[in-house]
């Protein structure tokens, strides 16, 4: 046991779990030798901040394979990415340099830059047809901060920036539930800590005008979810919770309850075999309900397992077959942009589905990605009126 004999119960009850769960962790790490230095930095931090060990195991464990399948490491001094407690459950906060590492993983950055603006700068910024910005750092006496800018230079030759004054700042660290934590670094006594908040606040909003990386999407898709303050999408859940996967009675307490509910709230006929299928459904989503938005959003933006959307369609075909004495369905819909799109449907298949027919899609989700692609399944839809 060492040292972990000296520390509260709770805390050793999550370490327990962590190590319970390296399996799946090494499953969606990117360089499976570092997983002995992931689960020392894990035990470090929950031993550091046991107040981490009042959170839900659920959300903790989601926030860990979150952060190890995008490759950032937890409370380093590389700075990549934090989990903080907020209101019962594990908040996975992506730190500045974490978007900076994950910019320049995606091939298409030269170079990128972040500054704070102080008061007794020389500054000089322009838009227009020659958009430039000028920075003179006073050293001697920067005065007070009153903004923050990044620029990054791509590879096809283009310069793009983003510049924020401290009121546009602020009013998004008070736009953000994550934010209000006592243990976030927007409310860290050291402003070295505070101004990297402002300068990834400046890194979140340039990454929209940069070429499209998944990683930066999902690492902006789950802080948006944390400034709203919602459980961040799980869509690594399956990894957690298998629905054919029975629980350990101390697994299931150290998860507060939460897993056997999720997979009492699935349908057994929505649950596909494991090697047959070309897609599984996932668990239901955890307690705080995930808001249904449009397919054709959906595919603007990262794609979690486990989330909900609706969408209204026109089925272009569609097939069945057997998979281990289930019915299975492949229906194909045109979602009125982009490329038509493959849906699963479990179970009998409703008389009014024929080809070229209107459809609402009132719930679909997304679920487990199958050679490369996320796959959804159906479970609530009606012909269009």
């Amino acid at each position: 046991m060492g040292i972990l004999a000296t520390v509260p119960e709770k805390t050793r009850e999550m370490v327990a779990l962590v190590d319970q769960y390296k399996a799946h962790i090494l499953d969606v790490l990117p360089d499976p030798k570092k997983l002995p230095r992931v689960i020392r930095n894990i035990r470090s931090t929950l031993v550091k901040k046991p107040q981490l060990a009042k959170c839900d195991g659920l959300s903790l464990l989601s926030s860990i394979l979150e952060s190890c399948a995008l490759g950032l490491e937890l409370h380093t001094a590389l700075g990549h990415a934090y989990i903080v407690p907020f209101k019962g459950r594990a908040v996975l906060v992506i730190g500045y340099l974490g978007y900076v590492e994950l910019a320049y993983r995606s091939g298409q950055i030269c170079s990128i830059t972040n500054r704070i603006h102080y008061a007794n700068d020389q500054f000089l910024m322009r838009y227009g047809t020659d958009p430039q910005i000028d920075h003179a750092p006073n050293m001697t006496n920067r005065g007070v901060p009153v903004g923050a800018y990044c620029t990054a230079h791509i590879r096809d030759g283009d310069t793009v920036f983003t510049y924020m004054n401290a009121e546009e700042i602020l009013a998004h660290k008070k736009m953000s539930a994550a934010g209000q934590s006592a243990d976030s670094p927007w409310n860290h006594e050291s402003w070295e800590v505070k101004k990297t908040m402002w300068l990834k606040t400046t890194i979140r909003t340039m990454q929209k005008l940069l070429p499209k990386s998944i990683d930066m999407m999902t690492a902006d898709a789950l802080d948006q979810q944390a400034d709203m303050g919602q459980r961040q999408s799980l869509r690594l859940m399956d990894a957690i919770v298998g629905p054919e996967e029975e629980e350990a009675p101390q697994q299931a307490e150290a998860l507060k309850g939460r897993t056997s509910a999720a997979r009492n709230r699935t349908k057994p006929q929505q649950t596909p075999p494991p090697t047959e299928a070309p897609a599984e459904a996932p668990a239901d989503p955890p307690d705080a309900p995930i808001e249904p938005v449009p397919f054709s959003e959906i595919e603007k933006t990262c794609i979690h397992l486990g989330m909900l959307f609706s969408t209204k369609a026109q089925i272009l075909r569609f097939s069945s077959r057997k998979a281990n004495d289930k019915d299975v369905h492949d229906v194909t819909l045109f979602a009125g942009a982009g490329s038509p799109t493959k849906f699963t449907v479990w179970g009998s298949l409703p008389a009014w589905v024929v080809d070229n027919v209107a459809v609402d899609v009132h719930e679909a989700v997304v679920g487990k990605p199958f050679k490369g692609q996320p796959t959804y399944t159906i479970r609530s839809w009606v012909p269009s009126s």
